[in-house]
């Protein structure tokens, strides 16, 4: 898949949850340094909710859509787009003239029912701005993925390989339960998904070897839901650690937690 142009058969099965674990890791890497593989698949989830809402997906996609691509975020999507396509509807032309005042009647409980929707979500354009500032988040770290990656070998290589940890926090040598994220040498990238305990609508994290200065920082970081729990997902190059022991800190308004893990190299 790293050799080739990913199409947008692929891009479907991978939103639909349908890809191997090998093949999603594989493209999840490919896209972090491709912002337009990026784009297509945010226009494929467009299409998706669009073919949905329209009653358009075959059984089988329907049911992997409701099942698999369905969360909490693309919910709102896809009550936005009925809507839309409710106020869109086309009307009939041509109607005797009795029924025009109860088609005026109509109209106008139509026109209070959108307004009442867009009273009711009135948190719908935070979320929008989630949506995009999640894209910005990810376009950011694969710009940081493409600055520090190496020159790429002249001969084909092995699909990039990503290690990947979950960290809760509080995790402390003292209490002899930290982490131990294993990084073999194939590894190009490592993944740090890190459960956090307080909602916010922003975060920020900084990353340091043990009694060292930071080797990252970053702010306005937006969490995800991963199997029920909001985790910060952030991705790095392989090139930026040493062997040791690292700390995780993540920030937000009266939050503040460390995340402990022991790097290795096998």
């Amino acid at each position: 898949m790293t050799d080739r142009v990913v199409d947008q058969g692929t891009i479907e099965r991978y939103l639909l949850g349908e890809l191997s674990p090998a093949e999603q890791a594989e493209l999840e890497t490919q896209y972090f340094g491709d912002p337009d593989l990026l784009d297509r698949i945010d226009a494929a989830e467009d299409e998706l909710i669009d073919g949905y809402v329209r009653r358009e997906l075959p059984p089988e996609r329907r049911l992997r859509f409701e099942s698999h691509f369905l969360n909490d975020k693309r919910l709102e999507r896809v009550r936005m787009a009925e809507a839309l396509q409710r106020a869109a509807a086309p009307r009939v032309a041509r109607r005797p003239a009795w029924i025009l005042p109860a088609a005026a009647a109509l109209f106008g409980a139509a026109l209070l029912a959108i307004v009442w929707l867009i009273v009711q979500n009135r948190g719908l354009q935070q979320r929008i701005e989630t949506l995009r500032a999640e894209r910005d988040q990810a376009r950011t770290q694969a710009e940081i993925a493409r600055k520090t990656a190496p020159e790429p070998p002249k001969q084909p290589s092995t699909p990039l390989a990503v290690a990947a940890i979950v960290l809760s926090p509080g995790l402390t040598r003292d209490a002899g339960e930290v982490a131990i994220v294993s990084v073999e040498r194939q590894t190009s990238m490592v993944r740090i998904e890190a459960r956090l305990e307080t909602p916010a609508a922003r975060y920020g994290a900084t990353l340091q070897r043990a009694g060292e200065p930071p080797v990252w920082t970053g702010s306005g970081l937006v969490a995800q839901t991963i199997d029920g729990e909001r985790r910060l997902v952030l991705y790095f190059p392989r090139e930026q650690f040493q062997a040791g022991d690292y700390i995780l800190t993540v920030t937000a308004p009266d939050f503040i937690a460390d995340y402990a893990f022991t790097l290795k190299f096998s």
